[in-house]
């Protein structure tokens, strides 16, 4: 037999609960504390019109049409930076050439 408080198993004839203490009038047989067949219908109710929902936003919902199927050219958002001027290389100076000492020997 079990308790109709608390669903404790208690022996035949019992008064009262061990668990609970709630007085025990007719018995039962099979333990409480199941979900309930309202419950469980409720939980169906919810999953069958989530399912139906997920149908019918995938059958009837369509991507917008595209009107205007020309390539145009987006706009320019950022300036390109020009690229800076390469510098030109000055000319440096060579220095005088030193006479070589061959040519300075007297023969």
């Amino acid at each position: 037999m079990f308790c109709p408080s608390c669903g404790n198993e208690t022996p035949r004839g019992a008064e009262f609960c061990s668990r609970c203490g709630e007085t025990l009038g007719p018995m039962s047989d099979a333990p409480r504390g199941g979900p309930s067949n309202v419950v469980i219908g409720a939980a169906a109710v919810v999953a069958l019109g989530a399912i139906g929902l997920a149908a019918w936003t995938t059958l009837h919902l369509q991507p917008a049409p595209v009107v205007n199927r020309t390539q145009t050219p987006l706009p320019r958002l950022f300036v390109t930076p020009t690229p800076a001027p390469t510098p030109t290389p000055v000319a440096t100076p060579t220095p005088p050439a030193s006479p070589s000492p061959a040519s300075t020997q007297t023969t």
